[in-house]
């Protein structure tokens, strides 16, 4: 009886702390990888996720080109933005404190042949090193594409869940296995038939785009997150991983004996320390870095190009590194619909509100 109590104790506590979001790991909304493609990630309502590395572009566009392929990728992506099922994540991040490292392990085959044939050539690579500090920076970009099952209408979303939750019954953990529930195979057909789409599209502009695979992904979220604790060969144990075997407490039960068996979830390995406050309620430390978040809901009165607003956050300082992300969510029409009826009945509150 006493475990019982004990039992919905914590599970009571947890529930708690994930409403509230005092924990670090309740922001990662990842299970496992799927069985079916390395480079699909899973969320666990049945999501799926997967990371594309936008690198560059083979070739610089005038600006009249730069319209017409501005209006071509609109024209794309709109089609899965139209109506509910998909959404996308674009990711910016601009680092100049990173920079050196970046250099030297493109340096470091030159620093070898000049070691190999005895030459006092280093300073040359010493001095390009830092000229190239002074003007270049560390950016990356990744589109992030995820289909759910918003794209069903209610009794399929309904049948669905209600299927995903029967199958995870008396499972020991909730992850990724859910390939052969009929509901879960078309929500994969879907996510990878966009995900093709989207690779062909991209890449027949001109662009060099990649579909990460999930341990390539995952480093790449743990980086962002805690970069000191993140090494070059550092990589995620999933569930289908060679573990060594090890005993668990003869104390635990057999269901927390299972659970420790197996290697720790993603949310923790992704975050595997906690946020601490700072005297500035506004701000939080991860390790050495101090994150201050800034979140902006309503769209600017005047639409200006990202080139612009990447201008005025560098001249302000360019050495504090950044990250921006713009998440769109599919069915947005019907999202503003909403808005506008919440709007409509607080209107009391502030006139304002009409604006939003």
């Amino acid at each position: 009886m006493s475990s019982k109590i004990f039992s919905f104790i914590s599970t009571a506590h947890l529930a708690f702390e994930q409403l509230l979001g005092t924990r670090t790991d309740v922001y990662v909304d990842l299970a496992n990888v799927s069985s079916l493609a390395d480079f699909v990630l899973v969320r666990p309502d049945g999501s799926l996720v997967t990371v594309f590395s936008l690198r560059g572009v083979f070739s610089i566009r005038a600006s009249d080109d730069f319209e017409y392929y501005l209006d071509r990728l609109s024209e794309f992506f709109s089609s899965y933005e139209a109506k509910p099922g998909h959404e996308m994540q674009f990711v910016f991040r601009r680092d100049k404190a990173g920079l050196g490292q970046v250099i030297d392990e493109i340096f470091q085959p030159a620093r070898s042949s000049i070691e190999r044939m005895g030459l006092d050539w280093g300073w040359i690579l010493d001095s390009r090193k830092e000229v190239l500090q002074k003007f270049c920076a560390v950016e990356d970009v990744w589109l992030v594409f995820e289909t759910n099952l918003s794209w069903m209408n209610k009794e399929s979303q309904k049948r669905a869940l209600e299927q995903i939750r029967e199958h995870m019954k008396g499972k020991i953990f909730a992850s990724g296995c859910i390939a052969d529930i009929e509901s879960a195979r078309m929500v994969f057909e879907r996510h990878v038939a966009a995900v093709t789409a989207i690779r062909t599209e991209l890449a027949a502009l001109g662009m060099m785009i990649e579909a990460l695979d999930a341990r390539r992904a995952l480093w790449h979220m743990r980086r962002e997150i805690d970069p000191a604790l993140t090494g070059k060969d550092w990589a995620a144990r999933l569930l289908d991983d060679t573990v060594a075997i090890r005993t668990p407490p003869r104390t635990l039960t057999v269901r927390e004996q299972a659970k420790a068996l197996l290697p720790p979830s993603i949310a923790r390995q992704i975050m595997p320390r906690p946020a601490r406050h700072t005297p500035r309620v506004e701000f939080v430390r991860i390790g050495d870095r101090v994150y201050a978040p800034v979140i902006v809901t309503l769209p600017p009165i005047t639409v200006q190009t990202f080139s612009e607003f990447l201008s005025i956050v560098i001249n302000m300082d360019s050495s504090i590194p950044f990250r921006i992300s713009f998440r769109i969510r599919g069915g947005g029409l019907g999202f503003f619909g909403l808005k506008k009826t919440l709007s409509s009945l607080f209107s009391f509150a502030s006139r304002d509100l009409r604006y939003i």
